[in-house]
């Protein structure tokens, strides 16, 4: 087992599974709110190296062994806003060798601008959209990602503030990511919906 540890044991399967059926009716409860949403969700996918990597405040991701990253990967880092703690992070578990693109709306100051290249990686300035409008200067992910020659994602970091509501399920349609780490903004409601087209 990567990592050298086990995987839960049988009971704790059984136990969140006896209490699935109250956690996928609280789902449909009107005006949800958040409490009871973090409430009802359970982890999917037992990872017993679970870390957080960068700020302990906005801008950190929580991330699955992160010491397992392959060298040479493909790190995408959406929604910048000058705090690149977390690219910082994540870069020195493959000791620089991944290639991370960083995309924001929002224009990245010049000490972010160098301090980002030293980490093997660029910032563009963009907007994410559900498909490509170049002269609004917005892009599908999936033609960013073809623009870069991947084929295969390591690590999707999006703060994206609502974006990810339009633009992640289309690109998960197509591509493949190893670990998600994604904020997601809105309401419960849109919480929930947003989880459900994942999960299809």
């Amino acid at each position: 087992m990567p990592g050298g540890k086990a995987p839960p044991e049988p009971w704790v399967r059984e136990y969140y599974a006896k209490f699935a059926p109250e956690r996928a009716a609280s789902f449909n409860i009107k005006n949800l709110g958040n409490p009871v949403l973090f409430g009802a969700i359970v982890p999917e996918v037992f990872c017993p190296n679970l870390v957080r990597v960068g700020t302990v405040l906005d801008g950190g991701k929580y991330v699955c062994n992160p010491r397992l990253i392959p060298e040479n990967c493909s790190i995408y880092s959406l929604g910048i806003d000058n705090e690149i703690s977390f690219d910082k992070a994540i870069q020195e578990f493959n000791n620089f060798t991944c290639k991370i693109y960083g995309y924001d709306k929002a224009t990245t100051n010049n000490v972010t601008l160098s301090e980002y290249e030293k980490i093997n990686g660029k910032i563009e300035k963009l907007e994410l959209a559900s498909k490509t409008n170049a002269s609004a200067n917005e892009y599908f992910l999936g033609d960013l990602v073809q623009r870069n020659n991947d084929t295969f994602v390591e690590i999707l970091k999006m703060d994206v503030e609502g974006q990810e509501h339009d633009s992640l399920v289309p690109f998960l349609q197509k591509y493949d990511v190893c670990q998600v780490l994604v904020e997601i903004h809105g309401t419960a409601e849109s919480h929930v919906s947003l989880l459900r087209s994942i999960a299809k």
